[in-house]
């Protein structure tokens, strides 16, 4: 098999009708034909023409995925890893998952939350069970809790993954995010001050529920623009 250090790999990025070869464990592996390498990149944030050794151990699939392609070269370059800032060299390296998989765990809470929390206010509405409205606040606090978990993890992702690059998708979710933990914790005040806003009708139950409603709309929408970059066409 051929031989391949950083620079021959690196002419083979996928890109401008070149092949897409990466590397892994000392292997080269020619991924061309491969649909989820469309233009030399995977996933919006790993590139063709590299050694992805340390990459793939943060990922939700294991080697496996390169039992279906053959190896054509070997790659004689030790893998450098990138440099962090501790601690969070030390948790990278001891809690992979951490690494790759902190923002779509964190951000599930708060979309479950919020999504939760209207249904409960519509169901107050249509059934006037009290505890439904209770239900909803509780749902706002806890929306509201879980999100600034969801942004920093989001950061994280940013400056792991797109060098802090900005592009529209990522300024959206991000000012769309501190949105949302602004219109959470003005549900949670206005409830926990007026605690019967719901049931006592009138414009204030109206605003109440119009800006309860702005909720489920942004986390959808937030929703929308990450899995678009996790999972481009």
């Amino acid at each position: 098999m051929d031989s391949f250090d950083r620079e021959k790999l690196a002419e083979h990025n996928g890109r401008d009708g070149k092949k897409t070869f990466v590397a892994y464990d000392g292997r080269v592996y020619d991924l061309s034909d491969s649909k989820r390498w469309k233009s030399g990149k995977h996933m919006m944030r790993h590139e063709a023409g590299n050694d992805l050794t340390a990459e793939l151990k943060a990922a939700p699939h294991g080697p496996e995925v390169f039992e279906k392609f053959l190896p054509i070269g070997e790659y004689r370059e030790d893998v450098e890893e990138r440099a962090y800032p501790w601690p969070l060299g030390w948790v990278y390296a001891k809690f992979p998952i951490v690494k790759r998989h902190a923002h779509p765990v964190a951000v599930h809470f708060p979309i479950a939350f919020f999504m939760g929390g209207f249904l409960f206010v519509l169901l107050f509405l249509i059934i006037k069970n009290p505890a439904f409205e209770q239900t909803a606040f509780y749902l706002a606090v806890l929306g509201t809790a879980t999100a600034p978990f969801s942004v920093l993890t989001g950061l994280q992702s940013w400056w792991l993954y797109y060098d802090l690059k900005r592009t529209g998708p990522i300024l959206f979710k991000i000012f769309g995010a501190l949105a949302l933990i602004v219109i959470g914790a003005t549900l949670s005040v206005w409830h926990y001050l007026q605690p019967q806003v719901l049931a006592d009708g009138g414009a204030a139950m109206v605003a109440f529920v119009a800006l309860y409603a702005v909720t489920p709309v942004l986390v959808m929408t937030l929703g929308y623009f990450g899995g678009s970059m996790s999972f481009p066409d």
